[in-house]
């Protein structure tokens, strides 16, 4: 039996659709990436310390992801991943996230504030 789900659909829209990437193109380049957006749910209890931390970290609420076949997930990837994740008891690491991040914003204001007192 053979299944054609059709040529032109990327690897984004075979996942989504029917939960499933193809493992190889069959000559298309149009299925050696997917890309993934994932987001801090509005939902979620913690979704404003969570993207305090994301923006101190250069990231959006929402975040597009590239996966390219051969190679692994990206590092901020990895690491959005693990902040979405985040509940219960896990969830007082935001708070020593945030305090480191409020103490190097303070050191950083008080090293401008020395620079510009000495002129």
């Amino acid at each position: 039996m053979l299944m054609q789900y059709g040529r032109s659909k990327s690897n984004g829209e075979l996942a989504l659709d029917y939960g499933f990437v193809e493992g190889h193109s069959m000559g298309s380049s149009i299925r050696e990436s997917l890309s993934l957006t994932l987001e801090i749910s509005e939902t979620d209890r913690f979704a404003d310390d969570k993207l305090d931390i994301a923006e101190s970290n250069g990231l959006d609420r929402s975040v597009q992801f590239d996966l390219v076949r051969g190679q692994g997930p990206p590092d901020t990837m990895l690491t959005f991943l693990r902040l979405t994740s985040l509940t219960g008891a896990d969830a007082f690491l935001l708070e020593v996230c945030l305090h480191a991040i409020a103490t190097h914003i303070v050191q950083l204001v008080g090293e401008m504030g020395s620079c510009t007192s000495r002129n």
